[in-house]
């Protein structure tokens, strides 16, 4: 089953600048859908690793 994935995760400026994050499985980093799954967890589970930039820009 696969859950919406909130709009920052769908976002092809957020996919670029997080494709190689180092918590992504090597599925996360081949396949999109993957990607959107994982990224969603780790946002919530570690908000420390993108303070860098602010996850709003990605939604402007």
């Amino acid at each position: 089953m696969n859950f919406a994935q909130p709009p920052i995760v769908r976002s092809k400026k957020f996919e670029a600048d997080y494709n190689n994050y180092h918590r992504l499985s090597g599925e996360g980093k081949r396949d999109t859908d993957t990607f959107r799954n994982e990224m969603k967890n780790f946002i919530t589970m570690y908000p420390e690793d993108f303070e860098k930039k602010p996850l709003e820009n990605y939604l402007k």
